[in-house]
């Protein structure tokens, strides 16, 4: 069994929550408990509390998948 960490921009949490049910069907763990947020949240406090639960995360997990993004540039 893997432990895999999912990576992404937060706002694409529900899509991976599909990747995460198939890892998990496939019999890995994925250990990127960001995924379940319920909403972004401005309070600073709130998002230093969740970037210690990401590096937790982080340093759980045995392999990191990179959903990174195709960035144009807007005219």
């Amino acid at each position: 069994m893997s432990k895999i960490y999912l990576a992404a921009r937060f706002g694409r949490r529900f899509e991976l929550r599909t990747y995460r049910e198939d890892l998990e069907k496939a019999g890995h763990f994925v250990t990127s408990r960001w995924l379940d947020i319920v909403a972004e949240n401005d309070n600073p406090a709130a998002q230093a509390h969740c970037a210690e639960i990401d590096m937790q995360d982080l340093k759980a997990a045995d392999t990191l998948i990179a959903f990174t993004e195709n960035l144009v540039e807007r005219i």
